[in-house]
């Protein structure tokens, strides 16, 4: 059963699977057509990607919307049971859970790993570990789309994080990042180094 308040202190998976049920995040807009964008310019055919904190599927939803034909191996993982099901129930792919700390993949395994409005959600004690394991899995790029106005931190969920030096400790190396005013996001196509 689903509390009727959200878990405090915040611990990201029982407050993701508390907000499951009501999980209804906004269209991608220019934020999806970017990362379309550089997929177009730089992935190749038959790449596969792993996109970490799926949520509803929208991403998916959005990839395989413009790709259809296209053959990518695509897989998602979440921290969050009840998100996961709640993505099996919109794309019929049902992510793997994973513990926050390791994901579930051997170095390497992905050519793509895509986090979209994930990184904000990631406490400071684990942010450093998390990107590290998004560089660990990927074999070429690391795709980051995540909120950086001060707006967006007024709630215990989200965290101020400093990202360029996140990439740097990570062996990331920039290959364009675009800011979007409007949505307060700042967005990082990142190559291993």
């Amino acid at each position: 059963m689903t509390a009727k308040a959200p878990p405090h202190p915040y611990e990201p998976i029982s407050y993701w699977d508390w907000r499951a049920p009501s999980y209804r995040p906004p269209e991608l807009g220019r934020l999806g057509e970017q990362l379309l964008w550089w997929i177009d310019d730089y992935a190749e055919l038959g790449e596969s990607m792993l996109e970490v904190g799926p949520g509803n599927g929208r991403v998916y939803k959005l990839i395989m919307d413009l790709w259809a034909g296209m053959d990518f191996d695509y897989q998602m993982v979440d921290i969050a049971p009840e998100m996961a099901m709640m993505c099996y129930a919109n794309t019929g792919i049902l992510p793997d859970i994973w513990d926050g700390k390791r994901l579930p993949y051997d170095d390497a395994s992905y050519d793509w790993l895509l986090s979209f409005s994930v990184l904000l959600h990631v406490p400071p004690a684990d942010i450093a570990q998390h990107v590290a394991e998004l560089a660990r899995v990927s074999r070429r790029f690391v795709f980051v789309s995540t909120y950086t106005s001060v707006s967006s931190f007024t709630f215990a969920h989200c965290f101020r994080h400093n990202y360029d030096q996140l990439f740097k400790d990570a062996q990331l190396s920039v290959v364009d990042k675009r800011r979007f005013e409007r949505e307060k996001q700042t967005q990082w196509l990142l190559k291993k180094t």
